[in-house]
């Protein structure tokens, strides 16, 4: 039996690698009935009030099915238990692209004590995972070899300190990239999550130019007026192209295209055929 479909188009954005999931963090100090409401209803397109906190929403942009968590803000020392941070932390790592929301009136200690919350959780914010293999041996003691020159702490020495913490005698360490003694701890451990982060900036209608032009030498951050409906078609600009996914449209045999439901893939994986294949149907692989 032949496919009845043929392949038309694919649309790929061409940035960050992530699936379309992603969560809201924001500072304890922004009350949930405030900004957070009103800039999850900027999703929703409607106001729901059984969506208002801690919400589950799908919501379909460019024909992709995004899940969109909305997070209880967190306080400082969340990630020792503080105020159930825990888990909302928890929650956060099974995100793929992670919002936090701040209010731009406010100062950037908030930013800082949320970035130090999730770091001491272990997830790693905007970073990737450090390209070093280590393979556990049951003897011969500990290989180390450096592919590039180390000039930021890490050594052999050091690196069989470390190990030596972990109780680890024996094992064959490759680093390939330069790298800190904490990522290799974080190698080590094999439980970081390493998530993108998106910094929102709500409110910016109360700031002036140069309070702006002071925000914008900012990496990795979106201003907006959730309240006047400022620069949110940017943000969702922002989140499409950080879900790096391929946007598959197909031509059912003798109908017109189908640009309504694409079949979306994620490019980080490199998919085959046989993936798309099982995207639409487990058993059109075998047909």
């Amino acid at each position: 039996m032949k496919c009845e479909f043929t392949i038309l188009k694919i649309d790929r954005p061409a940035k960050f690698r992530l699936p379309p999931v992603f969560s809201f963090l924001s500072f304890p100090f922004i009350p949930p009935t405030g900004q957070q409401i009103r800039f999850s209803n900027t999703f929703n397109n409607k106001h729901n009030p059984c969506n208002e906190h801690n919400s589950r929403n799908k919501q379909t942009d460019k024909g992709a099915r995004i899940q969109v968590l909305d997070l209880p803000g967190i306080i400082e020392g969340a990630a020792e238990g503080k105020g159930r941070g825990r888990q909302v932390i928890s929650t956060a790592r099974t995100c793929n692209l992670i919002l936090i929301v701040l209010d731009s009136a406010k100062p950037l200690t908030h930013k800082k004590i949320i970035e130090q919350e999730l770091f001491s959780f272990g997830i790693r914010i905007n970073q990737v995972p450090p390209n070093v293999k280590i393979v556990k041996k049951e003897s011969g003691g500990i290989g180390y070899q450096e592919m590039v020159p180390q000039t930021k702490g890490m050594n052999s020495e050091v690196c069989r300190m470390v190990l030596k913490e972990f109780k680890v005698s024996c094992a064959e360490v490759i680093l390939r990239e330069d790298i800190t003694v904490d990522q290799f701890i974080d190698v080590i451990e094999g439980n970081r999550a390493y998530i993108p982060v998106l910094y929102v900036f709500n409110k910016i209608d109360a700031l002036t130019i140069e309070e702006l032009d002071i925000l914008d030498q900012m990496p990795n951050y979106v201003p907006i007026s959730s309240q006047h409906q400022w620069n949110l078609e940017e943000l969702m600009e922002e989140i499409w192209d950080r879900c790096n996914m391929l946007r598959i449209y197909t031509k059912p045999k003798g109908q017109i295209p189908d640009y309504d439901e694409p079949v979306i893939l994620h490019s980080e994986r490199n998919p085959t055929v046989e993936e798309f294949c099982n995207r639409i149907h487990r058993t059109l692989i075998d047909q």
